[in-house]
């Protein structure tokens, strides 16, 4: 008899499936829940990829405010792709301070 009222059907193949009851796998031995639990594999990881950096100092040189919003997502993320978050975090604020002086320098030249 199945442990858990919400288990595959009984023509479900035996396998590793996702435990309703937290963040791991569970055993299903094509009748019912074994006890044996396992994490998900590490490849679920979403890693950060060249067009992640890429992405981010284009965006972050070019347009400091969008470079900003970007970064603070990648952070959300986490892992690798929090790297990516905090180098578009910092070259957006350079990016900024640089627009800044230098659009404020023209600008009160000629005063």
């Amino acid at each position: 008899m199945s442990e858990n009222p919400s288990a595959p059907p009984v023509t479900a193949p035996p396998g590793w499936y996702p435990d309703p009851h937290g963040y791991r796998q569970r055993y299903w031995d094509g009748r019912a829940w074994t006890h044996n639990f396992a994490p998900f594999p590490s490849a679920q990881r979403s890693e950060a990829r060249a067009g992640d950096w890429i992405g981010g100092v284009l965006l972050s040189l070019i347009v400091p405010l969008v470079g900003l919003i970007a970064g603070a997502v990648y952070i959300g993320k986490g892992w690798s792709k929090k790297q990516v978050g905090l180098m578009c975090v910092g070259l957006s604020a350079a990016m900024f301070l640089f627009w800044f002086v230098k659009l404020t320098s023209e600008g009160s030249a000629g005063y």
